[in-house]
């Protein structure tokens, strides 16, 4: 939007010191960190505690493990589809929402059923907040350096490990499993809920930018701007190519085979006497050095 002066004459927009996409990439990693660490990393921590508490058997407790993923996994296309029609900002406070709301049901339960309900609603929330909404958000803000930016964004998957697994344990050792869910539930709220409100602006056009904090062309349009934001394959188009497959399954072996590892890791540390919390520092900061390095690749290409 262009500024008008007293004397009537119309002036460009003031541009920010720092390009508003590195805002938006850091609002994106702290999402990745409060999502997979809190839904993933931290769930071996608690898999002792119930057991000793609610007597359920390890087989039983990884079930709610499974549902987190396949309900990120079922809940991801349904919330590409609402990014597309209703933007970034509702979807994300709803998830969060959600997320919050699974994690308070889990500080209550007594019976394996209401568990699995509330892995359920922590996984929704979750693909309302993890890496699909990310992508989008961050891919909207930069072009040319796109690559570096969603590099810089996942690297918030690891630390999440990093940060959320050390928290939790100390939580679960100083005031048990109901009060450390709840204490997620809180900090899912208070992290993610107001800044999506206040922050979070699905494109550039939405503030009268364009991607890469690049200047428009003379005479174009704020629409032009938006239709440039938007250009790429249609959903039809994409599922056609076989690099849309190749980069599907090789997603799907890969978190297949590290996330079983993430969810083991708590019961192997106390086997052979390692803090907890520790163990699932170190999965975090290995995640973290993944994700790095695929930023550095992109930078380089």
């Amino acid at each position: 939007m262009r500024r008008q002066t007293s004397s009537g004459v119309l002036t460009p927009p003031r541009k920010p010191r720092v390009f508003y996409g590195y805002w938006m990439v850091a609002f994106t990693f702290l999402c990745l960190t409060i999502c997979i660490g809190c839904g993933s990393f931290s769930f071996s921590l608690f898999v002792k505690p119930l057991q000793s508490s609610l007597d359920w058997s390890r087989g039983q407790i990884m079930v709610g493990f499974t549902i987190f993923w396949v309900m990120m996994g079922v809940g991801s296309p349904v919330v590409g589809r609402l990014l597309d029609r209703h933007g970034a900002r509702g979807v994300i406070s709803i998830g969060a929402l959600l997320m919050g709301l699974g994690f308070v049901l889990l500080s209550t339960v007594s019976d394996l059923y209401l568990f699995y309900l509330g892995y359920v609603l922590v996984g929704t929330g979750a693909s309302g907040i993890g890496p699909v909404p990310s992508s989008a958000v961050v891919s909207n803000w930069f072009k040319k350096k796109r690559g570096t930016a969603i590099g810089l964004m996942s690297a918030g998957i690891g630390a999440g490990g990093v940060v959320m697994a050390p928290v939790a344990n100390y939580l679960l050792e100083s005031f048990g499993w109901r009060t450390t869910y709840f204490a997620i539930a809180l900090i899912v709220w208070v992290a993610i809920i107001p800044l999506s409100l206040l922050v979070v602006r699905t494109r550039p056009s939405d503030m009268g930018l364009n991607p890469d904090d690049v200047q428009s062309v003379a005479g174009e349009t704020e629409s032009e701007a938006r239709a440039v934001t938007l250009s790429g394959l249609t959903m039809r188009q994409t599922v056609a190519t076989s690099a849309f497959w190749l980069i599907g399954v090789s997603y799907f072996l890969g978190n297949f085979s590290s996330m079983g590892g993430v969810a083991g890791a708590g019961s192997k540390s106390e086997r052979h006497r390692f803090p907890c919390g520790n163990c699932g520092c170190g999965s975090g900061s290995h995640r973290t050095r993944k994700c790095c390095g695929q930023g550095g690749i992109r930078l380089a290409v």
